[in-house]
C-alpha cells in the first residue's frame, strides 16, 4: 500500500476583533456651525433639515444638549 504524504496542517491565528469606530474629531467651532446651520434650517421650517444637521452634531459631541432640544422641537412640529 502506499504510505500517504504526511500533511501538516496550518492554523492561523485569529484576527484580531474589530476596534469600536472612534468619534470623528471635530473643533467646538466646526460643531457649533452645523448646530447653527440647524437653527437656520429650523427658522426656515426645514425641520428635517435641521434634524439632521443636529444629528450630526451629536454625532461628533454626543452630550450636545442644544442639538438634542432642537431635535425635540422640530419633531413637534413635525408630529414625531
Amino acid at each position: 500500500p502506499q504510505e500517504r504524504p504526511k500533511v501538516r496542517k496550518t492554523y492561523h491565528k485569529p484576527k484580531a476583533a474589530p476596534q469600536p469606530q472612534e468619534r470623528p474629531k471635530a473643533s467646538p467651532e466646526e460643531i457649533e456651525a452645523l448646530y447653527l446651520k440647524g437653527v437656520e434650517a429650523y427658522r426656515w421650517g426645514e425641520y428635517r433639515l435641521a434634524i439632521q444637521y443636529w444629528q450630526q452634531v451629536l454625532k461628533l459631541d454626543p452630550d450636545n444638549e442644544k442639538a438634542k432640544k432642537g431635535i425635540a422641537r422640530a419633531k413637534k412640529y413635525l408630529g414625531d
